[in-house]
């Protein structure tokens, strides 16, 4: 989307005028920019060859969305307001500017793609947004990163900005847990035990959540123990017998 400079002169200085009383009221700025928000297409890396600054793709951003610029920047950095409402088509630019430091080839890293999927999934610099979230734990979890494999199976079996799905849920579980990932075995144990999303098998789950336990995972030894009680010794010594077994994927 390229800018047209005599409508970006009426958004930069005569819109601010109109708006300025839009947020007088007693809820802050951060308050208002943390609601969800329509996100705007823009070509942000074509606007800053064109010589626009930062802070002009910033303001232009907020304008369009009917937020104040000016009460935004007590809360917000230029780069984190263009992060916040630019279209996410566009957020490696986007991005770029918010950690100007980090390269290209950190970037495309699992680490890093499931750091920026924490951010937007609970809000930290950013507003909270669970769509976002995912395109960054789906890009993360799709290079193999066990954490980025739970927090997309924990959103899904949540319904976290998506419809609830077991059986999605189920399979970023066994992806992670296979890894040897605690908190996914437990989840993946819940999940056996619960017959979310698969064949509820009391002995699967048993198995799951001893090996979540084994690595200190203290909510499945708990559940662990409780579900024991409730199986025969049969059961609970093929559980083991699996768990004896197991060795994580590499």
């Amino acid at each position: 989307m390229k800018i047209n400079f005599v409508a970006l002169v009426v958004i930069l200085f005569v819109f601010p005028a109109i708006f300025q009383h839009c947020f007088a009221g007693e809820k802050s700025t951060k308050e208002v920019v943390t609601k969800p928000l329509q996100k705007i297409p823009f070509d942000i890396e074509n606007a800053l060859k064109n010589g626009y600054s930062k802070s002009e793709i910033a303001k232009y951003l907020c304008q369009e969305e009917g937020l104040d610029y000016d009460k935004c920047l007590e809360y917000y950095t230029d780069g984190e307001l263009i992060a916040a409402l630019a279209q996410p088509t566009d957020l490696s630019s986007a991005l770029k500017m918010f950690e100007p430091d980090v390269t290209a080839e950190e970037m495309a890293s699992g680490t890093y793609q499931f750091k920026m999927g924490e951010k937007y999934a609970k809000g930290e610099g950013v507003p909270k947004d669970y769509k976002q979230a995912m395109i960054w734990y789906q890009k993360s979890a799709d290079q193999g990163y066990s954490p980025a494999q739970n927090s997309l199976g924990y959103i899904y079996l949540e319904g976290f900005g998506t419809p609830q799905d077991y059986k999605q849920a189920m399979l970023w579980f066994q992806k992670a847990a296979e890894q040897g990932l605690s908190s996914a075995q437990y989840f993946l144990g819940i999940m056996y035990e619960k017959g979310f999303g698969v064949t509820q098998d009391i002995v699967e789950a048993h198995f799951w959540l001893n090996i979540a336990a084994a690595s200190g995972h203290e909510n499945a030894r708990r559940e662990r123990d409780v579900l024991a009680a409730k199986m025969t010794p049969k059961q609970v010594s093929e559980a083991q017998k699996m768990a004896a077994e197991w060795k994580p994927k590499k």
